[in-house]
């Protein structure tokens, strides 16, 4: 039953990758490489990520690339991780559990959803046709939607390969539990792979921002226009003090 579960597991996970690869290939095609806002880079610089921010997304994001690269070896066969793959995966998983859940406490209070997103929402945050700015915070509607499903996914990923660790479910609940684990990994690599294509090729200067974690004025007030006009009505708010 092990073996099958495997096999079945293998070719969804090639299934679900292959066709993510294939949707982001044809939408960078025909959509993708007009992504490009109308400004140009330089000019004043608006902080958007604080040093905190950087090291919690840097840590978390790490910690999941070795989790992945090292528990996929494991998912594709019947014999389980090598010896090496298991120590480094263990070694990788409180790094990605501590990471995961600051990056919750320190990000939920920016990405609560605001009547605002629903404008972004029906327009498809201008992925597909004309680009166009939309209305949105200091994060927008697909950011939102990408940082609850990734901490969603991530923390049922966590607790479900904790549990088999209890051993009170006997040999189906463990079995469950362990499907559980894999699915809502692949679940959450198609998720992190749709996030990365928007970050690299899609937004221009996104990486640069999230890197350095400031942005180019015109950028914030492109992509993010109801934030800017907040940050320059808590401007004048000082000023006039």
């Amino acid at each position: 039953m092990e073996g099958e579960e495997t096999l079945v597991f293998s070719i969804t996970a090639i299934v679900a990758l292959a066709v993510a690869v294939v949707a982001l290939a044809v939408h960078y095609a025909v959509w993708g490489r007009r992504r490009q806002a109308a400004w140009s880079p330089g000019g004043t610089r608006v902080r958007r990520y604080g040093a905190w921010d950087r090291f919690v997304l840097a840590v978390t994001g790490v910690c999941f690339l070795v989790l992945v690269g090292t528990g996929l070896s494991g998912a594709f066969s019947e014999e389980g991780l090598e010896e090496w793959r298991l120590w480094v995966h263990m070694l990788a998983a409180p790094g990605f559990a501590l990471g995961l859940a600051a990056a919750a406490v320190t990000f939920a209070e920016r990405c609560r959803f605001a009547p605002h997103d629903a404008a972004w929402l029906a327009h498809g945050g201008a992925l597909f046709g004309k680009q166009r700015p939309l209305p949105a915070g200091r994060f927008d509607a697909g950011q939102k939607l990408f940082f609850w499903l990734g901490v969603t996914l991530g923390f049922v990923a966590l607790v479900s390969i904790m549990a088999t660790l209890v051993p009170v479910f006997g040999d189906e609940g463990q079995e469950v539990l362990a499907g559980v684990h894999r699915y809502s990994t692949l679940a959450l690599m198609v998720v992190v792979l749709g996030g990365a294509y928007a970050l690299l090729l899609v937004r221009r200067g996104a990486w640069r921002t999230l890197v350095t974690g400031a942005a180019e004025e015109q950028y914030v007030r492109y992509y993010y226009p109801t934030w800017w006009e907040q940050l320059q009505k808590q401007q004048g708010h000082k000023h006039g003090k």
